[in-house]
């Protein structure tokens, strides 16, 4: 159990190949982009806040939760499955959830140079 929980006290060098494969790809951008600034934007960080920015994201891009969620708990959490997302973004913290998706954005990134 507590290999599964290591992303909450501990960051990770890689993303799980699958989870990477399947929602880190050129179309989360966006998403991730839009989401990553919502949460910068959050001054009273807390779970109902983080849900609130998550929703709103989903909301502006008119897309569905699945579509903003995914890269989001791939990005945070390195891996494809986590607790509620906002709970989880809010515990592992304003500074270290958004390091982490500008880190995803980055693998975006090479992902889609190397096309």
């Amino acid at each position: 159990m507590a290999q599964s929980c290591r992303y909450f006290y501990e960051d990770f060098s890689e993303f799980d190949a699958d989870a990477a494969k399947k929602h880190l790809r050129p179309v989360a951008r966006q998403p991730l982009e839009v989401v990553r600034d919502k949460l910068s934007a959050i001054t009273d960080w807390s779970a109902e806040n983080v849900h609130h920015a998550i929703q709103a994201t989903a909301d502006e891009l008119e897309v569905g939760m699945g579509k903003v969620g995914m890269p989001l708990r791939v990005a945070v959490t390195g891996a494809g499955q986590s607790p509620a997302l906002d709970v989880t973004v809010h515990a592992i913290g304003k500074t270290r959830s958004i390091e982490r998706i500008n880190k995803a954005l980055g693998f975006i990134a090479e992902r889609e140079s190397q096309q």
